[in-house]
């Protein structure tokens, strides 16, 4: 990998200085988590610590320990990636139903590649399960090897039992041992290429037909989320899992940990981050670092919250956002100048412009535009023309947008002269998927032309489970 010394003092001062409130603590960090870590990948250096030696639970993000070991054993030649793995039928059993499998039988035969790709995207419990046995022969030994390896990394708060992530009380790691894990994962081209594939199709094998596979990090595969999306910049590994201690004390609660650990950009990693949330709330105030008002999921919450905060890296870093065409999240456009023309000509020229537009007045010549000429909003957007007056100078009170629909929003900030850049997961055709955040606060007056940003989840539980 190449080395960016800079990451440590350029990125620190203006990102993270420009997330933090005037008070300056770094608990205030609008993250809504409860243990994080920001690493220069290239040297180690913690650039941002919220809890990050305290015990979390990691869920999936075990697997990258997982990987870690079967890529190490490539490396030193115990097998290859075209290696034909035979399923002992102890890999497959005692997986909670729950749990995400690839549904390997006992007697069929897989790659180790085809294995990684299993473990990763879609995070098979199962094929974590079967490497551990091709590795060491048997899921306790690998277990062990796990631990070794996690002290020889330099871990000290960090224990394993499983190699999938299945929760326990004594299977349990830090944020700062986690990134430690992933960067160590990250010296091998192998799993970098895995774990920023976006969808990968695994071959009909002697028991199975093709298996076809998103990878559970939307902001790589961008099945799920927009606005973060930064064309395969941001990789990562999810993770959720039932909280134990809760679980213990009432066996009817769901509350779930949640993780996301990445890193960015995907191709030459410069900078980890770990976000843990421990039994996050579907709705709660803003102010309230567990709050997500969706889906409770690393994928759902965590993924979309660290591409928030390591997309902030890549935006000073220079990485333009990628988007889809359709998406309204996308590519922000400058208002061109339709002051003064025919109202005809006007509405041509925001069209091609990617612009819808409305009126206000009446008359032949626009005599005002909001936003004015140049302000860059999202293509898409419907900008008013007023005829035979000029556009009002007054602020508006912006609206609160809790539990709307990305149309809803939309309409409600246009009908104010206000714009929406959505992000997160944004579907208008699906009445699942509503605010849960928005980046200036209800009854702050801003002016006309404003660009408020949403983040819009859903409550579909889209298969995160470990």
């Amino acid at each position: 990998m190449k080395k960016y010394r800079f990451l440590s003092l350029f990125l620190l001062i203006p990102i993270l200085l420009s997330l933090i409130p005037p008070a300056g603590a770094q608990e205030d960090l609008d993250l809504f988590c409860t243990h994080a870590v920001l690493l220069d990948a290239s040297h180690g250096e913690v650039l941002y610590n919220m809890k990050a030696n305290e015990r979390a639970y990691p869920a999936s993000t075990t697997k990258v320990m997982t990987a870690l070991l079967v890529v190490e054993a490539i490396q030193t030649g115990q097998f290859s990636p075209e290696t034909v793995v035979i399923v002992n039928g102890t890999a497959v059993q005692d997986i909670p139903s729950s749990y995400v499998t690839s549904g390997f039988k006992a007697g069929e035969e897989i790659t180790v590649e085809e294995l990684l790709y299993c473990l990763m995207l879609p995070s098979s419990c199962d094929a974590a399960n079967v490497l551990a046995e091709a590795v060491d022969g048997s899921i306790e030994d690998f277990v062990a090897h796990m631990n070794r390896r996690a002290s020889e990394l330099g871990c000290q708060g960090t224990h394993f039992t499983n190699t999938y992530g299945r929760h326990n009380e004594e299977h349990y790691s830090t944020a700062y041992d986690l990134s430690l894990i992933m960067q160590a994962a990250l010296e091998y081209d192998l799993f970098r290429t895995i774990i920023k594939t976006a969808a990968h199709t695994v071959p009909a094998t002697n028991m199975s037909e093709e298996r076809y596979f998103f990878n559970t990090n939307g902001l790589i595969s961008n099945n799920w989320y927009s606005g973060y999306v930064y064309d395969k910049c941001i990789g990562g590994k999810t993770g959720t899992s039932e909280n134990i201690a809760i679980k213990s004390i009432d066996p009817n609660n769901d509350d779930v940990m949640c993780s996301f650990m990445g890193f960015a950009p995907a191709d030459d990693p410069q900078v980890l981050a770990l976000l843990v949330y421990d039994t996050p709330q579907r709705s709660a105030p803003r102010s309230n670092h567990t709050a997500s008002g969706t889906y409770i999921s690393g994928g759902n919450i965590a993924a979309p919250m660290a591409g928030q905060l390591i997309g902030s890296i890549l935006d000073y870093m220079g990485i333009e956002r990628q988007y889809s065409g359709d998406e309204l999240a996308g590519p922000d456009t400058p208002m061109p100048k339709v002051t003064g023309q025919e109202l005809t000509v006007a509405k041509g020229n925001l069209q091609k412009a990617g612009f819808e537009c409305r009126t206000v007045g009446t008359g032949s010549i626009v005599q005002g535009q909001v936003p004015a000429a140049g302000a860059s909003i999202p293509s898409g957007s419907t900008v008013v023309l007023y005829l035979g007056e000029d556009a009002p100078g007054e602020q508006v009170a912006v609206p609160s947008l809790a539990g709307l629909t990305p149309t809803q929003s939309k309409n409600k900030l246009e009908e104010l002269g206000l714009f929406m850049r959505a992000s997160g997961v944004v579907d208008f055709n699906d009445p699942d998927v509503v605010q849960a955040s928005q980046s200036i606060d209800e009854g702050t007056l801003v002016a006309l032309g404003t660009v408020v940003e949403v983040r819009f989840v859903s409550s579909i539980d889209y298969g995160d489970h470990q």
